[in-house]
């Protein structure tokens, strides 16, 4: 048993969390950026923040799954205004640009594509409050980036994990139900995830166990019961449990595969992900994987029942051969095949998206 374990983030939990937020060191008397996605009820918020930092910006840019280009122009703010703290509220993308933006507020020469010189370790104090219960950004370190080229690309580096999480589940209640399915799957897929990655060990394999099955509990009940707020603390504390071993673990397959999906239908992520998950663990399950035999026990041995019951078919349209042999090269020559648990060949790799096909 051997294992790494390191949580950067200090995390603050609970319903009605959200109002500590203008009371917190980095906050008050500092230089702030609130980042927050525009379908978000920020009025009082920012009128408390206004009464506590020495100043406030407010962006009226916003991008959903957010672009090289983007993050640069914000990193740009960042220095202009000399921020000293971003408080990133909403899904992956608002945390994912607050990332960003720090990163390029340090390192503006940074390329996503070319060789780099050391870099500067962020400066910048990130507050991330999620919105949604499966992301995971606010704890990890990662930060994704769609480039102009339109692959997804990402920053990773230790000094980009949020300082300070606030999860407040009532920020939950107003998710449309589609996006509680895709961003609960999402969550879900890391934890499974983690779980068949090589260095999911001891604490690790622990963590992604319980909450697995906490979130495999909490989200059909979320998706039937939308208001209820004891399930949407228990689907809220899966998907903590999901960043936690994704910062540690990685993904494997399932991620990248979807990918694919996303750049060629447009899929939001955690949709591409339920659209896969079962097909990947059903293959692993047959090649004698303990670990996803295990799995498969969690789900009742149905994880596409699972992901209907939640409103999502988990199928994609049918592409050409030709398409599929490159997205399967693409899966194979991935990190995600390396950082498997159990042997992938090409032709798993293939049969994962021929069997994920309507």
């Amino acid at each position: 048993m051997n294992f790494n374990y390191k949580l950067a983030s200090a995390v603050t939990f609970g319903a009605g969390a959200l109002a500590q937020v203008p009371e917190l060191p980095a906050v008050a008397g500092q230089r702030c950026m609130l980042l927050c996605f525009p379908g978000f009820n920020a009025g009082a918020l920012i009128e408390n923040l206004k009464e506590k930092c020495d100043f406030l910006l407010v962006p009226d840019k916003f991008e959903e799954n957010p672009s090289e280009e983007f993050a640069r122009t914000m990193g740009n703010i960042v220095n202009e205004n000399r921020i000293e703290t971003i408080i990133a509220i909403g899904g992956g993308s608002s945390m994912d640009s607050a990332k960003a933006s720090a990163w390029f507020a340090s390192n503006p020469e940074w390329s996503l594509t070319e060789e780099n010189p050391e870099p500067q370790a962020n400066r910048i104090h990130i507050i991330a409050v999620p919105t949604t219960a499966g992301t995971g950004s606010e704890v990890t370190q990662y930060s994704i980036l769609t480039c102009s080229d339109h692959f997804k690309r990402i920053l990773n580096h230790a000094s980009l994990v949020p300082n300070q999480v606030i999860c407040d589940p009532e920020l939950t209640l107003s998710m449309p139900p589609h996006v509680t399915a895709h961003t609960g799957i999402d969550a879900l897929s890391h934890l499974i995830e983690a779980y068949l990655s090589k260095t999911c060990n001891g604490l690790l394999e622990d963590i992604a166990l319980s909450s697995m099955a906490r979130g495999v509990k909490a989200l059909p009940r979320v998706m039937a019961a939308p208001k209820d707020l004891a399930w949407r603390e228990e689907m809220m504390s899966s998907a903590l449990g999901g960043g936690v071993v994704l910062a540690h673990c990685g993904t494997v397959m399932v991620h990248a595969l979807g990918y694919c999906l996303t750049r060629e239908f447009g899929y939001q992520h955690g949709l591409s992900n339920a659209i896969l998950l079962s097909t990947f663990v059903e293959l692993l399950a047959g090649k004698g994987c303990k670990r996803a035999k295990r799995v498969m026990d969690l789900f009742n041995g149905d994880i596409a029942g699972f992901v209907r019951e939640c409103g999502v078919e988990p199928k994609f349209p049918a592409v050409s051969a030709e398409t599929i042999d490159v997205w399967a090269q693409a899966g194979y020559d991935s990190y995600g095949r390396m950082n498997c648990v159990a042997e992938l060949t090409f032709d798993d790799i293939k049969n994962i998206l021929i069997n994920s096909q309507k």
